[in-house]
């Protein structure tokens, strides 16, 4: 197979095209209209192996517009995936008239371009487009069998994948707002079944990079095999209250759940326990939570956000006060505050909304294993499951399922399985009683370190 051509040539016309298909549309907007025009340009590859072999190749090039139309604070909002002019004037043409049957709302406007200087980041990297895509595979082929040879325990490779993507996307609107940005990323992904007897586990792992160069599967190959085979032979425990210890990735997933109670959207519409307390303490002094887009290291990172304001580092939570909120162009009017180029889309075919795109705990001092040290008894928690239905992200309550590694007297012992771990998320964030600095940075753009956190509920047998 040659290089991905179209690949390359869709990263060197994207933007352009995609400017002058917004441009058009708003230009388009008549006597006391506003228009905003959000389009998307995405190229993925995905590969998967399966015993030495290619189990599925799949290539893919996605377009999609968003369009707001606001008429006499009414608004309008379509969507479409095309690009095709039909398409996209029939898009417009249904923003319109859905904006003729919205209520009349006073904080219902577009943005104002705050004319602040573009930082631009270097998030584009030509290796993970420009590489044979038999190169790709041969990624994936090595991966699986590498996981296959790792470990004599491990009786089935479940996944063994190589992904890429580049993404591009310009918004534009009737109130100056004309901007463009472009990524790109890759990984390579891992779940193995480890067992002994009748008794299996599974055990994952991912590196992520901007390019290439950047790669490391010998950590996702380790890491897949020693998640699974250290769970052998795990027990059910008895109930007991004990200490937790999250591995960065766990601790990742945690810190993700307070996205949503820290969006200024949440809070106008009495959705968030944070309501009412700003320049309160919500959490130990150790702890300062930072939203920062301009940080390369995160795979998300973006000049803009998803209404073309420019993106800036947003320190949320500092020495434990909570210092602002997540905010979109609505809720900071709503809310009396200042946008801060937090806007998200979660899908084109949503409106953008207050959201982390780059959560990062500030680093402590204490390695992984000073926290399991200095831990009497606790548990180390490797995975965590049954978020949707355990993390109530309006009322606080946190119970999901876990899996790990009791520690007794600052010495791991008995692995653990089909537990589960509950408190409340606001009185999680009052016992963390260690932070690591063992900072990493996952697939969704955030950023964990090791975290204990006291006084959690562990329910066993």
């Amino acid at each position: 197979m040659g290089k991905d051509l179209e690949n390359k040539n869709f990263l060197k016309t994207g933007k352009e095209q995609l400017l002058k298909t917004v441009s058009d549309i708003v230009s388009q907007a008549k006597e006391g209209e506003e228009i905003e025009a959000y389009a998307t340009q995405s190229y993925e590859t995905s590969i998967k192996a399966f015993k030495s072999t290619i189990e599925s190749f799949e290539q893919s090039n996605s377009h999609e517009i968003a369009i707001r139309v606001i008429n006499d604070h009414s608004l309008g909002f379509a969507w479409s995936g095309s690009l095709e002019p039909s398409e996209v004037a029939l898009a417009l043409k249904l923003a319109r008239e859905n904006s003729k049957y919205s209520s009349k709302d006073e904080f219902l406007r577009l943005p104002q371009d705050s004319h602040s200087t573009v930082i631009e980041l270097d998030t584009f990297d030509e290796s993970c487009l420009n590489l044979d895509s038999s190169k790709k595979i041969q990624l994936a082929i090595d991966l699986d069998r590498r996981l296959t040879d790792k470990d004599k325990r491990v009786r089935v490779v479940e996944r063994a994948s190589y992904l890429d993507f580049a993404h591009v996307v310009a918004i534009a609107s009737t109130t100056g707002i004309m901007r463009t940005a472009q990524r790109t990323g890759c990984l390579l992904a891992a779940y193995v079944i480890a067992g002994a007897d009748d008794d299996t586990h599974v055990g994952g792992s991912v590196s992520i990079s901007r390019g290439i160069p950047g790669l490391n599967m010998l950590k996702v190959v380790n890491e897949s095999v020693e998640r699974a085979t250290r769970l052998l032979g795990a027990i059910k425990p008895p109930s007991e209250e004990l200490t937790i210890i999250f591995e960065p990735r766990v601790a990742t997933i945690f810190m993700n759940s307070l996205s949503a109670p820290l969006s200024g959207n949440s809070v106008y519409k009495h959705r968030s326990f944070f309501e009412n307390r700003i320049n309160e303490l919500i959490a130990v002094k150790e702890l300062t939570l930072l939203d920062n887009p301009l940080d390369i290291s995160s795979i998300t990172a973006s000049e803009i956000d998803a209404e073309g304001l420019v993106c800036r580092s947003n320190t949320l939570i500092e020495g434990g006060k909570l210092i602002q909120f997540l905010h979109s162009s609505e809720s900071a009017l709503r809310l009396g505050a200042k946008a801060n180029g937090c806007s998200v889309r979660h899908g084109l075919a949503s409106l953008p909304v207050g959201g982390s795109r780059s959560f990062s705990i500030k680093q402590g001092s204490l390695t992984k294993n000073d926290l399991i040290r200095s831990t009497a008894k606790g548990l180390l928690v490797q995975t965590i499951s049954g978020l949707n239905s355990g993390v109530n992200t309006i009322s606080g309550d946190f119970s999901v399922g876990a899996e790990g590694i009791l520690i007794e007297n600052g010495e791991m012992t008995n692995p653990v399985k089909e537990v589960t771990i509950a408190g409340t998320i606001q009185k999680m964030l009052h016992n963390i009683s260690g932070i690591g600095n063992d900072l990493e940075w996952f697939s969704s753009g955030t950023s964990g370190v090791s975290l204990r956190i006291e006084g959690m509920k562990m329910s066993g047998k």
